[in-house]
């Protein structure tokens, strides 16, 4: 473990790490007599002095800081950095803030597991606190496996279309260091009749910024595995954390003390109801297995010949949920689908409503079988077929409200016969509630054409989530030409 390898061992292992991290070369100083510093960074046209401290279990002071500002003046340097397996103190920190013309930084236990594990060194030695990563669908395989989820059975059929259109998928992850950790708590409190207990029991969950904090008593069980491991699968680019281990502790223990609270209710010996709130006590308040996890964040682009889609990427329970404009708003009537009443057309690539009475914006092409949207459909022989199989003798078919105005005006014919034979036999005193229902069937006839036509259509900028369903069988050759993927690191 690093916890028992020598200060020596551990300046050869940190040189190792900067030489990835910088891409230059790091200098090793005599182990007697460095002069204040480990390690010099030869860093294009400046140098970097490194303090490389092995002590697990405690924190760098005010002391070391001034130890290398020494150093960094007498080399006529300006830059210095401290590495450590423990912690930085505030002391520190605040020091090297103020410290003018030189700027000193720091890693931190947190930082070097996290820069050991993103260089392919975790294996040379084990960290205590080892982050972890929530697993995705590995880049190699990205790309077969969700073409496939998307275009799946349920929505899309190319029938004997050739798909000429390229299509390309892009998937970008980014990935946000979060403290995970589970809690129990406590606490009470005193009345005139007696003690009122209260406890509590979840998770939370703090970003490594240190800026937003969450408490839940619902336990997410997901699949986690070490960030490197992750990392070599799924490629992207990650952030080191910017709070330390001891300080999200404090963040997250003080969030958990505001945040739990259990309202009670009791009549005193005066006869009056009381109101009162409990909350847990800081001495009964434990935090557990504190991990940092970092959770990909992914954006995913599909191109092709005449379209692209962009949107958000979330893998959740084997199913893959997209959140994207272009890939939801049906090209007929510019109302969002879903993934259930969605289909694609095979000739555009484009979503359209499934067929329904209220939605006729796609169909199944009567010679080939393949999904198309309605503005690639023709009437041939009574039959609704593609494009593609209508060779150009077809027609094509006629606004999508004119069926329903059809309807509405047979019918609305026939409630006026019929209201022209019965109304002398109507009682008078019941032709007013007569009419109301007329005029409540005209309303009934009409509704259909009215709303096909997009009178009632009401523009609803938050897109729905779409989700599909992971397909990880081998899909054939002919869809996944010219696909790619091309991750951000």
């Amino acid at each position: 473990m690093l916890e028992n390898v020598s200060p020596r061992e551990f300046e050869d292992w940190c040189k190792i790490l900067l030489e990835r991290h910088f891409g230059c070369e790091v200098e090793s100083t005599p182990y007697v007599g460095d002069k204040g510093r480990d390690l010099i960074i030869h860093h294009h046209d400046h140098k970097i002095l490194v303090e490389c401290k092995h002590q697990p279990n405690s924190s760098i002071g005010r002391p070391v800081v001034q130890k290398l500002d020494s150093a960094i003046r007498h080399d006529n340097a300006k830059h210095g950095l401290i590495i450590t397996t423990g912690r930085i103190s505030n002391t520190a920190i605040e020091y090297a803030k103020k410290i003018i013309g030189i700027e000193i930084s720091f890693i931190d236990c947190s930082k070097l597991s996290y820069l050991a594990e993103k260089y392919d060194l975790s294996e040379d030695v084990t960290f205590n606190n080892k982050s972890l990563s929530i697993e995705t669908v590995p880049t190699s395989e990205f790309s077969n496996i969700f073409y496939q989820s998307i275009f799946n059975s349920n929505n899309f059929n190319p029938g004997n279309i050739s798909i000429q259109n390229k299509i390309e998928i892009s998937r970008s992850t980014t990935y946000i260091g979060v403290y995970y950790s589970h809690f129990t708590a406590e606490g009470n409190l005193k009345t005139a009749v007696g003690l009122f207990n209260g406890s509590w029991e979840g998770n939370v969950s703090l970003t490594a910024d240190g800026t937003y904090c969450k408490v839940t008593s619902i336990t997410n069980k997901k699949s986690l595995r070490p960030f490197g491991e992750i990392l070599a699968k799924t490629p992207g680019r990650s952030v080191p954390p910017q709070i330390q281990p001891y300080a999200a502790l404090k963040i997250m223990k003080e969030n958990i003390l505001n945040t739990c609270t259990k309202n009670i209710s009791y009549v005193g010996g005066n006869n009056v109801r009381y109101n009162k709130f409990i909350k847990p006590k800081s001495n009964s308040t434990f935090l557990n297995d504190v991990r940092l996890t970092y959770v990909p964040q992914q954006k995913i682009t599909i191109k092709t010949n005449t379209v692209s889609h962009n949107g958000r990427l979330c893998e959740k329970n084997d199913q893959f949920e997209i959140t994207s404009s272009s890939l939801s708003e049906c090209c007929i009537c510019k109302r969002f689908t879903n993934s259930t009443n969605q289909n694609i057309c095979s000739i555009c690539l484009l979503p359209a409503h499934k067929w329904s009475f209220l939605h006729p914006d796609s169909f199944t092409c009567a010679i080939c079988d393949a999904t198309i949207c309605r503005n690639h459909t023709f009437l041939l022989k009574n039959k609704k077929v593609c494009s593609v199989c209508a060779k150009n003798e077809g027609v094509k078919l006629p606004a999508r409200s004119l069926p329903h105005l059809l309807i509405g005006l047979i019918c609305t014919t026939l409630l006026i016969i019929i209201s022209m034979v019965i109304w002398k036999k109507i009682p008078y005193d019941y032709r007013i509630i007569s009419i109301i229902l007329i005029l409540i069937l005209q309303f009934c006839c009409w509704y259909p054409m009215f709303y096909v036509s997009g009178y009632f259509h009401k523009s609803n900028k938050q897109p729905p989530k779409l989700i599909y369903d992971i397909k990880k069988t081998q899909v054939s050759e002919l869809t996944t030409t010219g696909q790619k993927n091309t991750p951000i690191r």
